[in-house]
């Protein structure tokens, strides 16, 4: 009887120390995703720097006006650096802001996760490198706002 209660108390153990593991990297990409979000909406170039992979491909679909024939543009980590510097992201309104974050898969050491605020619904792609989750690939899109 003293194994089986050793033998559950052990699995117990292991399996709540997975779960805090498994919480705790969570945690961490959110933290990296915010990092992006909050550092553009607050022109924190720092935050900025800390959630960007160095490699930063970030895209989306855009459309010319005149013609409605679309797209693909892509911003690296320099430009986000410097369109964060500038205070792009500080033009909306501080009331309207609301960052989300949502984790959708993690692998190792590669994860999915969407983030939804004012203005964009971001899917970030990131990585796990040199122990710090870094977001490497965003593909986005405006939110439309009604004026």
């Amino acid at each position: 009887m003293k194994t089986i209660f050793l033998f559950l108390g052990i699995l117990f153990i292991l399996s709540s120390n997975c779960y805090s593991q498994d919480e705790k990297t969570v945690n961490e990409i959110k933290e990296a995703v915010l990092n992006y979000i909050e550092g553009w909406y607050d022109g924190d170039i720092e935050r900025m720097n800390k959630a960007l992979h160095p490699e930063l491909a970030k895209r989306y679909l855009a459309a010319l006006p005149q013609t409605g024939n679309t797209f693909i543009q892509t911003l690296t980590k320099a430009q986000m650096m410097e369109y964060t510097r500038a205070g792009f992201g500080k033009q909306t309104p501080r009331e309207k802001l609301h960052n989300e974050v949502e984790v959708l898969d993690v692998y190792k050491g590669i994860a999915t996760a969407k983030s939804v605020s004012y203005d964009y619904v971001d899917y970030c792609h990131l990585v796990k490198q040199n122990g710090e989750w870094k977001i490497i690939n965003v593909l986005w899109e405006n939110v439309p706002h009604e004026e």
